[in-house]
């Protein structure tokens, strides 16, 4: 059995459920909702009536009805055996979650031997589906859902997603380019983006606005452009040059010796342009396409998030842009309520009264400012009767041997909580009177990652 395989065996129960009731259930973040758009996309082409949900992972199991057909999408593949009793008909799982367990139709890369915290996400194995149906034009979104769960993280797609990445490009519908890696390519003043760039680590710049435009006014880069800021697609290529060389030079003095070799590649990678958006909106750069959708799934407007996936814009894009504004405010009115961070020998962590559905984006932007850059941030938030956990580090660790996932996986286990994501990144639901034990057995692994 392949992976193609399992996927075609998975298109004919969806062709024996076309005339059923179908639902799909799927990740609230922003390649469950690119993965909801890809195959709600698809069954709608094909004429197939069917209902979209998207939850927090947490919530799996109260979207769950009688349809005749459930399929789950960036999720599920880690909540099996919760799966297994609550869905009463048949169901899909296309997941690249590590997998916690089995069931008959579940396309999933790891049980393949592909690696799917990097080589594909849930929104590709969503794409490689529906592209048997061929639906070429929904490359894009494959692509959208890997850059938004970071698996372009050491500056390039790799495997699986590289394979749909020069299918995109082959169908004209995406354009790659070598660029510096600072978030907000389309739409964010320099100064901004380089303000905000925090991995790795820029001594003196990161968190920094006025040194962030006195280190561009030094290097003779323009902030402006007839009275209208400018963005990094608007900076030549001398210009971002001189601007790499710097930001390099001056992390290599915060980098372990060892480390700062890697430098190049984690201020320089791969930029994806989506060629059918309109030029100077978020939606034509993958990373801020992405954000995007976070933000609608973090603001519990996940619905106005999947039109957008599916292609619909006008009001759609009125309200979502609407949404981001709102985010945004929401973030930093967030970051403000942080109060202290606790340090410990191998970890940090801060407790605040966050939402849940954004203590990851905290705790990513606290990790490059307010926070050691070079150990692992551990955010907490309340959730109903638990506590999610978020837990961010710098490339820096990556490349030191921490995984995260592993050793969050680990300690919610122990704590009778549950635990999944990546290795730079990753979460968990805990009991909210385990903490402290949880914290304990979270450093512990990481310590002995560090030490091996």
């Amino acid at each position: 059995m392949s992976l193609t395989n399992e996927i075609s065996k998975a298109i004919e129960l969806l062709k024996k459920h076309k005339n059923d009731k179908i639902k799909i259930i799927s990740h609230l973040d922003a390649d469950g909702i690119s993965s909801a758009g890809i195959i709600s996309k698809t069954l709608g082409r094909e004429g197939i009536e069917h209902e979209v949900s998207i939850v927090k992972l947490n919530k799996i199991l109260d979207a769950i009805d009688s349809s005749e057909l459930t399929i789950f999408t960036d999720l599920g593949s880690g909540q099996l055996p919760r799966l297994k009793g609550a869905v009463k008909k048949d169901y899909i799982v296309i997941d690249h979650h590590i997998p916690q367990g089995k069931c008959l139709y579940h396309i999933n890369p790891n049980l393949f031997g592909i690696d799917g915290g990097k080589e594909i996400s849930g929104a590709g194995l969503s794409y490689l589906f529906s592209r048997n149906f061929g639906n070429f034009d929904l490359v894009d979104l494959a692509v959208v859902g890997s850059v938004g769960d970071m698996q372009n993280y050491w500056g390039r797609l790799e495997g699986l997603n590289r394979v749909i990445l020069e299918e995109g490009i082959k169908k004209k519908r995406l354009k790659v380019d070598t660029n510096l890696l600072l978030y907000g390519r389309e739409t964010r003043p320099v100064y901004k983006a380089l303000q905000y760039f925090s991995d790795p680590f820029v001594p003196g710049i990161t968190g920094n606005e006025s040194s962030s435009i006195a280190l561009l006014q030094r290097l003779d880069i323009p902030l402006k452009e007839n009275d209208k800021w400018r963005t990094l697609s608007d900076l030549s290529f001398e210009e971002k040059q001189k601007l790499a060389t710097e930001i390099i030079s001056k992390s290599a003095s915060s980098v372990p010796k060892e480390l700062v070799k890697f430098l190049p590649k984690l201020v320089i990678g791969e930029t994806y342009t989506l060629l059918n958006e309109e030029k100077g909106t978020p939606l034509r750069d993958a990373s801020e396409y992405s954000t995007c959708l976070n933000a609608a799934g973090r603001n519990d407007e996940a619905e106005i998030g999947l039109e957008i996936a599916k292609g619909n814009r006008g009001v759609y894009y009125d309200v979502l842009m609407g949404i981001l504004r709102k985010h945004r405010t929401l973030i930093a009115k967030s970051i403000e309520q942080v109060n202290e961070i606790t340090q410990r020998e191998c970890i940090q962590c801060f407790e605040a009264p966050i939402s849940e559905n954004i203590i990851g984006t905290i705790t990513g932007m606290l990790l490059g400012t307010n926070a050691d850059p070079y150990k692992p941030l551990v955010g907490i938030a309340n959730s109903e009767d638990s506590l999610k956990i978020s837990v961010r580090c710098s490339k820096v660790l990556v490349l030191k041997g921490v995984n995260l996932a592993k050793a969050v996986i680990k300690a919610a286990e122990d704590v009778e909580g549950e635990g999944g994501g990546h290795a730079p990144a990753c979460g968990a639901y805990i009991p909210k009177n385990k903490l402290n034990e949880f914290l304990d057995i979270f450093e512990s692994e990481i310590k002995k990652q560090l030490e091996a």
